[in-house]
């Protein structure tokens, strides 16, 4: 029995002997996951899209082929409607009218709104600007008309033309009128170019034109058989002579009161006698 014993001790210090002097071996536990390791991920801001830029008009308007009144009117836009805004040039919109066409329209007027954003609007050059239209002054040919002669018919034109415009007979008055309109659309951009009776009426009772009949000639001049110069005073309504004075906070010193006008005359190649000049303007 003592023997057995003595036995299993030594078989038992043996095997911690051989535990003891085995290399230990260490072991890395590897988790595992069936979703991929997060990835940090940095916000992007991506900009809202560019509200759409729009006209709305409260007035029949006119479409223009160019950005200013002397340029030729291609059509008019109706009150009430959206017109994109497809480019800008001063003071005039460029608008889609549909069907692959484009036109200009004027924004500075009360009438006129804008909507959108004007910053995104891109700028666009300006088509060349049309060459007036002059009417030239002709000598008819084999006249046997005198300078005195033509000088009482370019007179009586001129008369007639203030007093036409006093008693707003527009229509005749233009009919005598050949001088240049580009003023006048240019204070009327809503009106047709080419209604010249409508121009002048705006002219003399919005505008500032002083459409006063003629108190008398002061002194005339023959250019030639197609062109006069008079010089004019006119009378205002009271009776009294027409005198313009300082304005604009100028004084007498600066700009002394004036009741003599410079207009000219001249023959059209038709052997009619036009005006070349609008009346006097007050601001």
């Amino acid at each position: 029995m003592r023997k057995y014993v003595l036995f299993s001790l030594l078989v038992g210090t043996i095997a911690l002997s051989a535990c003891a002097s085995a290399p230990t071996t260490s072991w890395t536990a590897t988790a595992t996951t069936s979703r991929p390791l997060a990835t940090q991920v940095h916000p992007t801001f991506t900009p809202k899209p560019i509200p759409e830029s729009y006209v709305i008009v409260d007035v029949v308007m006119n479409v223009r082929n160019g950005p200013g009144t002397e340029f030729d009117v291609i059509g008019h836009i109706e009150p009430q409607k959206k017109y994109s805004v497809i480019g800008k040039h001063v003071d005039w919109w460029l608008i889609d009218l549909g069907n692959h066409q484009s036109g200009w329209v004027y924004a500075p007027v009360s009438v006129t709104r804008f909507v959108g954003n004007v910053e995104a609007v891109p700028d666009i050059a300006s088509p060349s600007t049309p060459t007036p239209i002059v009417i030239a002054a002709c000598t008819p040919a084999n006249t046997t008309e005198t300078p005195l002669e033509g000088m009482e018919k370019a007179r009586s034109t001129l008369v007639s033309f203030f007093e036409l415009l006093n008693h707003r007979e527009y229509e005749k008055a233009a009919a005598l009128y050949g001088g240049e309109y580009q003023g006048l659309r240019d204070w009327n951009p809503l009106f047709d170019p080419q209604d010249y009776a409508a121009l002048l009426k705006n002219g003399c009772e919005i505008n500032g034109l002083q459409c006063l009949r003629v108190k008398r000639i002061v002194d005339e001049k023959v250019v030639s058989l197609a062109e006069y110069h008079f010089r004019a005073e006119f009378v205002n309504e009271d009776g009294s002579l027409f005198v313009l004075g300082p304005c604009c906070g100028g004084n007498a010193t600066d700009m002394p009161p004036q009741s003599q006008f410079d207009y000219r005359v001249i023959r059209d190649c038709t052997g009619k006698f036009l005006v070349l000049d609008l009346p006097v303007y007050v601001p």
